[in-house]
């Protein structure tokens, strides 16, 4: 973020990228107020207003490390968005601590609105009095469009007020645990939707913040548990594959697993229980590759491990090794006729035929 932020400061300062800098405070406003945190360039590009070109040069500063990523000190924003959320729910509070009714609007003054916003963002909005433009406060256009903040006119001076979404989003950026019990009326948010002895924690054994995909809302049910490696990892499609479940109403979340490349836990009454199914997926070439490298065996060991900590307590588990695709079609055609499957040099049809039956 703190990369594109420096961007668009150039693209301000070219009359002609004017609308190039427009794009850039959208994406800038996507990343500060995104629900989950954004970790890759891939997943940026989920964000309302984030293209290929943003997310390329976002890849660009990432691999660069020229812009840190660190998060800055606690209660301060990186980009004036939500800064200016969270100085507005603030200023509300002020009003209603002072005695104004919760019920009827509290407008908030442009000028104080820009005070109170200045001490919580890295971005810097300029001083008072100062004229001309500002880029830091210009994100306050991009929150009017997309209906965070309502914009009025009070004696023919500019006020401000929250809308519902940006409410609930301040208190989100804010930290607040419990926005429900709030002065200000916050609406419901939907959740989304989600007689085996499991193995159990009293402590979650994720957290949303872990997860690269999620859309975990922390309700009770049953979450499948995804590996950030599957599917090639977030270079390749893991991304399609989370928009594939989140189609199909599956709730998941992705995170480093100790084997396997999906397993499943069990929410419910605030504790998290590991259910005693675990999958590993290769595809046939992927399978091939693992034995060449010598990675089959320790997979499988470490899935024979994970079995035990059910069956030392009694209870079953399931193993499952998918094997997606036919060896035969990965079968190469080489000089040497090694017929290795998948490249040349691997271990040809024979051997993976005399492989699969003990990986069930």
């Amino acid at each position: 973020m703190r990369g594109l932020i420096s961007h668009e400061r150039f693209q301000r300062s070219r009359h002609y990228l004017k609308s190039a800098a427009e794009c850039t405070s959208r994406a800038i406003v996507s990343l500060e107020l995104s629900e989950s945190a954004v970790k890759s360039p891939r997943q940026a590009e989920k964000l309302e207003g984030i293209g290929g070109e943003t997310a390329s040069r976002l890849k660009k500063y990432a691999d660069e490390k020229k812009f840190s990523n660190s998060k800055p000190m606690g209660g301060i924003y990186t980009s004036a968005a939500g800064a200016i959320l969270v100085a507005l729910l603030e200023c509300e509070e002020r009003q209603i601590a002072n005695g104004h009714s919760p019920e009827r609007s509290i407008l908030v003054p442009e000028v104080i609105l820009k005070r109170s916003a200045r001490s919580l963002s890295e971005e810097e909005l300029l001083p008072e009095g100062s004229t001309g433009f500002c880029q830091a406060w210009w994100r306050i256009e991009v929150l009017i469009k997309r209906d965070y903040i309502k914009r009025r006119s009070h004696h023919k001076s500019p006020v401000y007020t929250l809308l519902p979404l940006g409410r609930e989003t301040a208190h989100r950026l804010r930290g607040d645990d419990d926005i429900t019990s709030s002065v200000m009326p916050v609406p419901s948010v939907n959740p989304l939707r989600s007689s085996v002895t499991p193995r159990s924690s009293s402590t979650p054994t994720t957290t949303t913040a872990d997860a690269l995909y999620t859309n975990d809302s922390g309700k009770d049910g049953i979450i499948m548990l995804i590996d950030c490696s599957e599917m090639g990892g977030d270079r390749v499609a893991l991304g399609q594959l989370c928009a594939m479940l989140d189609k199909q109403s599956v709730i998941y979340k992705t995170k480093r697993l100790a084997s396997g490349d999906y397993g499943w836990i069990w929410r419910t009454y605030n504790t998290e229980k590991e259910l005693p199914f675990l999958v590993e997926r290769k595809r046939a070439d992927d399978l091939s590759r693992s034995l060449k490298e010598g990675r089959f065996l320790p997979q499988i060991q470490k899935m024979v491990v994970w079995k035990n900590t059910f069956t030392d307590k009694g209870t079953d588990s399931m193993l499952y090794y998918l094997l997606e695709g036919h060896p035969e079609d990965y079968v190469v055609k080489c000089a040497d006729g090694c017929q290795g499957v998948g490249m040349c040099g691997y271990p040809n049809l024979t051997q993976i035929k005399v492989t699969l039956p003990k990986s069930r």
